[in-house]
C-alpha cells in the first residue's frame, strides 16, 4: 500500500510539475501574443502597412502564427491565413535545400562543374561558365550580377569572392530541373511541400490561386494587381507565414537531410563585404556576417544567425534562424515599406537583427525624414506635386541632405515641375509622325492627336511636351525620356532618363 502511495505522489508531482510548467509556457505565450498583436498593429500604422503574415517559434516548437492588416486597402477584406504573399528571396533557402537532398541522393555534388550536366550559351565567358558549381552558386560566389541581359556578363571570376546574385540561382534552377526531368514547382512540391506539409506554398502559383494571394501595395498605400505567375528559383516563392514555419523547422532539424549535408548547409562558405557594392574590389570584410548554402549568416559572441531578407519591389520578407536557442522569426508583408519595420518586428519577437539591417541598408519607418518622405509620396499620388516637392525637401533637410537619391528627385521635380502643372500634350506635327514606333519594349502612338507610351503590358501613359524632342509621362514622376533623331529623319531611338542618374538607350525596332 505504501509503495502504492509512493507511486502515486510522485506522479502527481510531477503531473502537477508539468502542469505548472505547460501553464508558466503557456502563459508566457499568451502574454508575448497579448502585447505582441497589439504592438504589431502599432508598427504597421506607422509605416502605412497593410498587412503582414508572421510566425514565431520558441526552442525548436511553432507557439504562434498571426495576421494583420488588410489584403488590399481597396477592398479593405481582413487578411487571413488562406492569403499568401510573393515570398521574393526567401525562395533561394528552400533551392539549397532541393539541392542537397539531391546530393544526399547522389545526383550532383556540391563542386560538380555545373557545365558537365547541363551548359548554357547564355553566358558571355565560357571558361567562367565552366567554373560554375553549386557551391558557388549556393554561397553566391558565382560572379554574376543579380540580374542581367542576354549575353550576361560575369563581373568577377567565380570563387573570387561574394557576389549576391539571382541569376546563379536560376542556372542552378535549370541544371536540376535537367537532373530530374521535373519543373521547379514539381521539384519542389516533392522534395519540400508535401513533405513538409506545406499545402499553401508554390512556386508557380497556379491560375486559379490569384484571389488569394494578398496584393501588393505601392509607396503610397495605393493596391497593385497580383500579376502573371512566373517560376524562378531566386524570388518566385509563394507562401504564408505558417507554411514557411514548417520549412523553418525542417531546416532546423535537419529533417530530409543527412547529418553532414545539415550541417554543411549552415557553414560559412564566405565572408560579405562590410558593405554592399557592385564593386568589391579592396572592400575589407565584415569579421560577423557571411554567406552559407542559401542563408546569410551572423556570428556574435552569443549566438549564431541563418538569415535571409526578401525584396520583391512591392512584397517584402524577412527570416532569422538562431540554430543555438532554436528560435525563429519570420515575417511577410505586402508592400514596399515592409522592412521599415524590420528591426522592431523583430525586437519584438526577441531578436537583435540590427547588424544585418544596417549591412542592407535598410530604412526604419522612424528615421530622420521618412514621415516627411510619406507624406510627399501620399502627395505625389494624389497629384499634389507642389506639395510633393516641399515634402520631399523637408525630408532632405532632416536627413542633412544624405540620401542622395531623394536629393536627385528634388533636383528632377525643379527641372519640370512647372511642366508637370501645366502639362502641354500637343505635339509638333513636323515630328509627329517621326516619334510614332516600337522601341525594343517600348511603344509610342498617336491616338486623338496626342502621343502616348506604354512600356510591355504596362500602364499607358499620356506625353507632355518637353524642349528638345524630350518627353514626360503624365502621373509619372521620377522618369523621362527623349528621341534621338538626326535631322527631320525619324525617330533612331529613346534614351530613358531615370531621377536616380541612370540612363538606358532602346534603338528602334520591333520587340
Amino acid at each position: 500500500m505504501g509503495e502504492v502511495m509512493v507511486r502515486f505522489t510522485r506522479v502527481t508531482v510531477a503531473a502537477f510539475a508539468c502542469l505548472f510548467m505547460c501553464t508558466q509556457s503557456i502563459a508566457a505565450n499568451d502574454e508575448l501574443s497579448a502585447s505582441f498583436d497589439s504592438d504589431i498593429e502599432v508598427l504597421m500604422d506607422k509605416a502605412g502597412i497593410p498587412a503582414v503574415s508572421l510566425a514565431v517559434i520558441r526552442d525548436g516548437r511553432l507557439v504562434k502564427t498571426n495576421t494583420y492588416g488588410v489584403v488590399s486597402t481597396e477592398k479593405n477584406k481582413p487578411l487571413t491565413k488562406q492569403y499568401i504573399f510573393q515570398a521574393a528571396s526567401l525562395s533561394k533557402p528552400v533551392l539549397a535545400y532541393i539541392t542537397l537532398r539531391l546530393v544526399d541522393r547522389g545526383h550532383l555534388s556540391l563542386d560538380t562543374p555545373l557545365h558537365t550536366i547541363l551548359s548554357s550559351d547564355r553566358f558571355a565567358n565560357q571558361d567562367y561558365a565552366k567554373a560554375l558549381t553549386a557551391r558557388l552558386i549556393l554561397s553566391h560566389q558565382p560572379g554574376l550580377p543579380n540580374w542581367g541581359d542576354t549575353p550576361l556578363e560575369f563581373q568577377a571570376k567565380p570563387g573570387a569572392g561574394f557576389q549576391y546574385s539571382g541569376e546563379g540561382y536560376v542556372y542552378l534552377q535549370q541544371v536540376l530541373s535537367h537532373i530530374t526531368g521535373l519543373t521547379l514547382e514539381q521539384l519542389a512540391q516533392k522534395e519540400v511541400f508535401k513533405p513538409l506539409g506545406m499545402t499553401k506554398s508554390h512556386f508557380l502559383v497556379p491560375e486559379d490561386s490569384g484571389s488569394r494571394i494578398a496584393n501588393p501595395h505601392d509607396n503610397a498605400g495605393r493596391a497593385l494587381s497580383v500579376g502573371k505567375p512566373f517560376s524562378n528559383a531566386a524570388s518566385s516563392l509563394h507562401t504564408e507565414a505558417g507554411d514557411y514555419a514548417r520549412f523553418i523547422l525542417a531546416v532546423m532539424e535537419g529533417k530530409g537531410l543527412s547529418e553532414s549535408s545539415h550541417k554543411l548547409m549552415m557553414k560559412e562558405q564566405v565572408k560579405v563585404p562590410v558593405r554592399r557594392t557592385d564593386d568589391n574590389t579592396d572592400v575589407p570584410l565584415s569579421e560577423t556576417i557571411g554567406w552559407a548554402l542559401g542563408w546569410g549568416t551572423l556570428k556574435q559572441p552569443e549566438k549564431e544567425l541563418a538569415w535571409h531578407w526578401g525584396d520583391n519591389g512591392t512584397y517584402r520578407a524577412f527570416v532569422t534562424i538562431n540554430m543555438v536557442s532554436k528560435d525563429a522569426f519570420v515575417y511577410f508583408a505586402n508592400t514596399s515599406l515592409g522592412h521599415t519595420i524590420a528591426d522592431d518586428i523583430f525586437a519584438l519577437a526577441g531578436e537583435d537583427i540590427s547588424e544585418i539591417t544596417h549591412w542592407l541598408e535598410m530604412k526604419s519607418y522612424d528615421s530622420p525624414g521618412f514621415q516627411a518622405w510619406r507624406q510627399g509620396v501620399a502627395a505625389e499620388a494624389n497629384g499634389d506635386y507642389q506639395d510633393a516637392v516641399a515634402f520631399y525637401k523637408q525630408s532632405v533637410k532632416e536627413t542633412d541632405g544624405k540620401d542622395e537619391g531623394l536629393k536627385r528627385l528634388v533636383d528632377w521635380y525643379d527641372a519640370y515641375l512647372e511642366l508637370m502643372l501645366k502639362p502641354n500634350f500637343s505635339v509638333d506635327k513636323k515630328y509627329a509622325s517621326s516619334y510614332v514606333g516600337q522601341y525594343g519594349p517600348r511603344k509610342v502612338w498617336l491616338e486623338n492627336g496626342q502621343l502616348h507610351y506604354q512600356r510591355g503590358e504596362g500602364r499607358k501613359y499620356r506625353l507632355i511636351s518637353a524642349p528638345d524632342h524630350h518627353f514626360l509621362l503624365e502621373g509619372l514622376v521620377g522618369f523621362s525620356f527623349q528621341f534621338k533623331l538626326e535631322g527631320d529623319s525619324i525617330a533612331q531611338g529613346i534614351t530613358g532618363h531615370y531621377s536616380d542618374g541612370r540612363t538606358d538607350f532602346t534603338a528602334r525596332g520591333d520587340e
